[in-house]
């Protein structure tokens, strides 16, 4: 091949490269973020079909924890029944009766139905995407059901419980999992002596995340029932004391939830001057 060829041959190149050049430039691809976003849709797709179909597993396979019984009836049973019929009603007393008769054999169960299973939070808060309502239902009704009637036991079993305590302590002061630190001391607050001044340090410890001190004074305001009885807390009450001390907290969220608190179970502590913060 002459010089003259293989220049010609290198021109007709260059310019059929020039050609594909031009149609590929007015071809739409799409960009690289928008390519990023179908990848990582695809992942939080499959990550929630995994976790589903582990729920599901967990959820229907995985065999019953053997709980103990009294009168042909489990423990969660009883608890349901008080939680269902009203104080008047006989079948309430005879459910705290038969939570009574069982006794201390109780307390690792309701330790554990408050722990519940950690990992289905983290899965929850931890992969990516809004999650159907389904889903979270699957994972945590089972839990959240048995955390609520573990409150509900250890409101029956009060100063008898005490030996849960400390373990409970640990789960009301882990504020990694909310719902679980909640729950932990509403049964302290329930347990009384040791356990309730669990939770009123946890209210009046200014370095404590306010999440928690929050939380713990929710407590008072939404659970005290079975403490202020259809009486107000008199102003002597520690609960009391402890609420009436944060009302000049720094964070305006704990001096607020404190007002309501108080507004709820002392009222007569606001309406006589003591406060002049505003509730929410």
């Amino acid at each position: 091949m002459t010089n003259d060829e293989r220049m010609t041959k290198s021109e007709g190149t260059r310019m059929r490269m020039r050609q594909t050049e031009r149609r590929t430039s007015n071809i739409e691809l799409p960009t690289l973020n928008g390519q990023i976003e179908v990848v990582k849709r695809r992942r939080v797709l499959i990550a929630l079909a995994v976790v589903f179909v582990v729920a599901v597993f967990v959820t229907v396979l995985w065999p019953e924890e053997r709980e103990p019984e009294y009168q042909g009836k489990k423990l969660s049973k009883w608890l349901k029944i008080y939680a269902t019929y009203s104080e008047d009603d006989p079948r309430h007393d005879q459910a705290a009766d038969a939570v009574r008769h069982i006794g201390t054999n109780c307390i690792p169960y309701f330790s554990r139905w408050i722990r519940g299973h950690p990992w289905k939070v983290n899965v929850l808060f931890k992969v990516p995407g809004r999650w159907p309502p389904g889903v979270v239902g699957l994972l945590m009704g089972t839990d959240t059901e048995r955390s609520n009637s573990a409150t509900v036991g250890f409101e029956i079993l009060g100063h008898e419980a005490s030996s849960a305590v400390p373990a409970l302590a640990a789960l009301a002061t882990n504020s990694t999992y909310p719902l679980t630190s909640y729950h932990a001391m509403c049964a302290l607050m329930h347990i009384g002596g040791e356990g309730l001044g669990r939770v009123l340090t946890v209210v009046t410890n200014g370095s404590a995340p306010a999440s928690l001190r929050f939380a713990a004074i929710n407590v008072f305001r939404f659970e005290t029932g079975q403490l202020a009885g259809a009486q107000p807390l008199s102003p002597e009450d520690p609960v009391v004391v402890a609420l009436r001390s944060v009302l000049i907290d720094p964070d305006g969220n704990i001096r607020a939830g404190a007002t309501n608190a108080l507004r709820r179970i002392a009222p007569e502590v606001l309406t006589n001057g003591v406060s002049h913060t505003n509730g929410f």
